[in-house]
């Protein structure tokens, strides 16, 4: 008969352990020297859904995505992973996380066809990304900001401050219009007019 074997390891939870036999001869007999080796587990890394028929109360798997971008950076920055978003509008207003990057483009298959966009549409920023020092990607999204407010407001798509660690990828911005300047001041008194010429002294009429 062939060779049997039992085998009984103590794993420990998070450690990946590798079996290699070596040794034996033809047809499965002679010898054989058994030796192990473990090293850290690599866990694969949380991703979190959100797709325009999801919902902010659902838990942002696949099966039952999220509603807001907002929403799974929440959950994502909390559970250490990424966000991927469906194709669609979505509400802008967002601010991203240190370290939680966000993915558009995605179909209804979960597949990254980039053939329907995903559509970030303001306020103004449409997005913030402020103290981000971790390898943080924006990728596959078109950004739309609202105008800016009357008095000179700016419109701003992204805005990124002491933001070294963003890397905006395959997106396009579209900013709105500025708002309307403030009206200027009313123009200063004008000078004085100069006086008016004396009349001409009166002649006596002949009857």
């Amino acid at each position: 008969g062939g060779l049997q074997s039992n085998l009984s390891l103590e794993v420990a939870a998070g450690t990946r352990y590798f079996v290699f036999v070596d040794g034996f001869g033809a047809g499965g007999t002679g010898n054989y020297v058994l030796s192990t080796s473990e090293g850290p587990c690599e866990a694969e890394p949380t991703v979190i859904y959100v797709s325009t028929n999801g919902d902010d109360n659902d838990d942002g798997s696949m099966a039952t995505p999220l509603r807001t971008i907002a929403a799974g950076i929440e959950v994502a920055a909390a559970q250490g992973g990424d966000v991927h978003v469906s194709s669609g509008l979505f509400p802008g207003g967002v601010t991203m996380a240190d370290g939680v990057s966000v993915f558009g483009g995605f179909n209804g298959e979960w597949e990254n066809d980039g053939l329907q966009p995903t559509v970030v549409q303001g306020p103004t920023p449409a997005i913030r990304a402020i103290d981000i020092e971790q390898a943080t990607e924006l990728s596959g999204l078109t950004i739309t900001s609202a105008a800016g407010a009357n008095g000179g407001g700016a419109s701003v798509g992204v805005l990124a401050q002491n933001a070294d660690g963003l890397t905006i990828r395959d997106c396009l911005i579209a900013s709105g219009n500025g708002g309307l300047g403030t009206s200027g001041r009313n123009g200063a008194n004008g000078a004085v007019g100069a006086n008016g010429i004396g009349g001409a002294d009166a002649q006596d009429s002949e009857l």
